[in-house]
């Protein structure tokens, strides 16, 4: 069924009219956090230059947008799990002076359940991306953490078992309560001896216990573990040690009444509990314990956090699946790190970052972290291409809006994927309005070009850049992300 649209001025109502038919046809695809597809009926019209999706978290109330230029479907990614999206989309001119009205809406609840996963497959950089679209990325905790790229399934972590380890921080999403499973492929490299920590939720502001859920390779006991605190410590320990040098898949699960432990698929105890693992505000880390020790030596990899107990066979599907490399997002160039310095871009100037792909890879989202002092209401952002010069040149492909930013933490815009080539240059380009935006910066030199716009009104990125100031200095919390 369709629906008539009257094309309307960006910035009044022209009085001529044109009707176009536009309908939203379809959202589909898994209904998890970072994975939800949308398509919709292309318009009659014969001018079409292109669409933008709009969504938010409230009926006609669009929080966000993204100008994904001819296509007709789109994948949204990083999408909050267990909340329900509404959307819509409209038509614009091949001019760009007019936008329809909004099509019919459609809603869709993203189902709850995958909180954090990690196939550490970055090809570099000290951080770990989170698959499950929550956004709870890992730090390493120093240089010593390297890759290998034998894992199970791509890449994977090494640990020395002795000072490192992968630490992300408390997030609402991690105080899993009424349910959990816990699931990595584990290669130790040593017959192991007392507690390996596979994963750990940190307990540090009580003395009688260190954890609010624990995955170990080996306990005291020389035998793989699990562990919750829930009014008591609850402990399952499993049958044989792990042996050294082959890969073992470990899962434990909570389901509000058992806690149960799993090795290659195969339960092997399980142990009777009830009421809720108690709430932790501690950080979670893989392959240590940073506050009693615990280090892990060998390989990690695909570890996998939900938020509900797993059955046995889904389990045994997650052993055999990889973590996709296209969803989770990928790093692809910038700076993931926060940064120690604060940064202020007036409101209506917008900033660009000198970016280059090591690989051929595809960016559909642009991370910025916004320091909570930032009053900035609004942000655009958008990839650019480079002129001959090493200047921004034009808007390439539709840009992203956010209307609602989350001050102190990483944001994440979605923007029109685009195909970037190894070794060549490109630019993010952000810009706040309705406030300062304060972003987070290294200080001192470095070789990180940034500039900003000739313009300090604008309301919108440009569809051609103009530039205002030239800088290089060291890296600024924004990167872009994709597959």
């Amino acid at each position: 069924m369709f629906a008539d649209y009257t094309l309307i001025s960006w910035r009044w109502v022209n009085p001529r009219l044109l009707w176009v038919s536009l309908a939203l046809l379809l959202v589909s695809g898994g209904l998890s956090a970072a994975n939800l597809n949308i398509a919709w009926n292309a318009s009659t019209a014969s001018n079409v230059g292109g669409y933008i999706v709009y969504y938010g978290q409230s009926s006609r109330n669009y929080t966000a947008s993204v100008d994904v230029g001819a296509s007709t479907s789109y994948a949204l990614t990083r999408l909050q799990p267990g909340v329900t999206y509404y959307f819509a989309v409209s038509v614009y001119d091949s001019t760009r002076n007019f936008e329809s009205r909004y099509s019919n809406e459609a809603t869709a609840t993203l189902q709850t359940g995958l909180v954090a996963a990690y196939g550490f497959d970055e090809s570099n950089g000290m951080y770990a991306e989170d698959a499950s679209g929550t956004g709870n990325y890992g730090v390493f905790s120093s240089g010593s953490l390297t890759r290998i790229t034998n894992g199970h399934f791509g890449n994977a972590l090494k640990f020395n078992g002795t000072n490192n380890w992968v630490t992300v921080s408390n997030s609402p999403s991690l105080a899993l309560s009424t349910g959990m499973t816990l699931e990595a492929w584990v290669y130790p490299t040593t017959w192991m001896s007392g507690t390996s920590t596979v994963v750990v939720k940190q307990q540090p502001n009580t003395g009688s216990f260190d954890e609010a859920y624990l995955l170990a390779a080996n306990s005291s006991s020389n035998q793989p573990m699990s562990a919750i605190w829930a009014g008591s410590e609850l402990a399952v320990d499993g049958i044989t040690q792990i042996p050294p040098n082959q890969w073992t898949h470990l899962a434990t699960t909570y389901d509000g009444q058992y806690l149960s432990l799993y090795v290659n698929g195969v339960l092997v105890n399980m142990m009777s509990q009830t009421g809720p693992i108690t709430a932790s505000t501690g950080a979670l880390e893989i392959g240590g314990n940073s506050l009693l020790g615990g280090y892990f030596k060998g390989y990690i990899d695909e570890v996998r956090i939900y938020n509900h107990a797993l059955t046995n066979a889904q389990i045994i599907s997650d052993s055999k699946t990889p973590i996709s490399l296209s969803n989770p997002l990928k790093f692809v160039a910038g700076d993931p790190n926060v940064e120690s310095t604060l940064i202020t871009l007036p409101a209506g100037t917008a900033q660009a970052f000198k970016i280059t792909s090591k690989t051929p890879q595809t960016l559909n989202n642009i991370q910025v972290y916004v320091d909570a002092s930032s009053t900035a209401t609004r942000l655009n952002a958008a990839i650019y291409t480079n002129t001959p010069a090493g200047h921004p040149y034009a808007l390439w492909g539709g840009g992203g809006t956010l209307t609602a930013l989350r001050a102190g933490t990483w944001n994440s815009v979605s923007v029109a994927p685009r195909s970037l080539s190894a070794g060549t240059s490109y630019w993010i380009v952000i810009l706040g309005t309705g406030g300062t935006l304060n972003l987070r910066g290294q200080p001192g030199t470095g070789t990180n070009v940034t500039e900003t716009s000739a313009s300090t009104t604008l309301t919108s990125l440009p569809n051609s850049w103009t530039t205002g100031t030239v800088s290089t200095g060291g890296p600024v919390s924004v990167y872009g992300a994709g597959y």
